[in-house]
């Protein structure tokens, strides 16, 4: 009974471990992506990291992903927010559900803001130096689809 009580306190400190991993790097994501650091904001994702974006096709590995998130950042997507909502691991694999806001401007009135908000998944994998890294993330909006053209 006393080793399962060990091998539970070791595993309740891990999964506390992970959690701030997990939240620690989605804090510098963010404030990396508001500042315009586009390699900082993709730092935890692994080297054969797989992104699928609403509405586009998904792509594989960092460049790509620096490219995409370079681009919405020059269309002016802004005050990028995530909050992790849910994290479970099993054994090097852990899976991360979470919620994003952001800003983006909007035709018309000069100035004027959009606010988006969503939902999105990662899957983290621990690599050989024992560290978290992003496998797989999407993400989609809440806000109701654009309307589609006459």
């Amino acid at each position: 009974a006393a080793g399962a009580q060990v091998r539970a306190a070791a595993t309740a400190a891990d999964e506390a471990r992970l959690r701030a991993a997990v939240e620690a790097a989605g804090a510098r994501a963010a404030e990396s992506y508001n500042r315009g650091d586009f390699a900082g904001f993709i730092r935890a994702y692994a080297d054969d990291v797989w992104v699928f974006p609403p509405n586009e096709q998904p792509f594989q590995g960092p460049n790509a992903a620096l490219d995409f998130f370079r681009r919405s950042y020059e269309r002016g997507f802004r005050n990028f927010q995530i909050t992790t909502t849910g994290l479970d691991r099993q054994g090097p694999m852990a899976y991360e559900t979470g919620i994003y806001s952001g800003e983006f401007p909007t035709s018309g009135q000069a100035g004027a803001v959009a606010r988006d908000n969503g939902k999105y998944v990662a899957i983290w994998k621990r690599n050989a130096g024992g560290e978290w890294r992003t496998h797989f993330v999407m993400w989609s909006s809440n806000l109701p689809p654009a309307p589609m053209p006459r």
